[in-house]
């Protein structure tokens, strides 16, 4: 805003719906969202729970596997069998 004195761009008032850093306060945040319409709503609490041992154990299998595929893509095109190798 010109003048940083909250009229707005024309001198005639605030526009828009406050959510800017002039909007004195009004804007949305601090723990709030919007909900269903136009109703306030606690955010939700974020709660980060410890995966399982079997979890782990199948993100590490998975993490392997990978690993081998990738292996066995890079020994192919040492050898030449690769489509991507000139």
């Amino acid at each position: 805003m010109p003048y940083n004195d909250g009229t707005g761009p024309m001198g005639s008032g605030p526009n828009g719906r406050g959510l800017g850093p002039c909007g004195g306060g009004r804007r949305f945040g601090a723990g709030y969202r919007m909900g269903g319409g136009r109703r306030m709503a606690p955010a939700q609490p974020y709660y980060y729970a410890e995966p399982t041992e079997v979890e782990v154990k199948r993100s590490l299998e998975m993490e392997v596997e990978a690993l081998e595929a990738r292996l066995k893509y890079l020994k192919d095109q040492l050898k030449g069998n690769g489509s991507d190798v000139q």
